[in-house]
């Protein structure tokens, strides 16, 4: 993997970390503050959905860039024959 393409998806884990602390962030608050257990209990379950979609997404990206590398590796004349 290039360093370019390394410090990109760099950047993407790190703000989806970012705002994964910023909603868990958010729920802490307004628990200090009494809102109800089950608004918050609603929260929680679409903070918790939005992690798994950012581990989905980091996965699918991953699987892409490597199948990019994958093809950029081949000869031209592979490229040739295999179409």
């Amino acid at each position: 993997m290039s360093k370019e393409v390394k410090i990109l998806l760099s950047d993407v884990v790190l703000a989806m970390k970012g705002l994964d602390r910023y909603f868990d962030d958010k729920i802490e608050a307004l628990r200090e503050n009494g809102t109800e257990a089950k608004e918050i209990q609603g929260l929680v379950k679409g903070s918790q959905a939005m992690k798994d979609a950012s581990g989905i997404y980091l996965t699918w990206a991953s699987h892409y860039l490597e199948q990019i590398e994958k093809a950029s590796e081949l000869s031209e004349e592979e490229v040739i024959t295999e179409v």
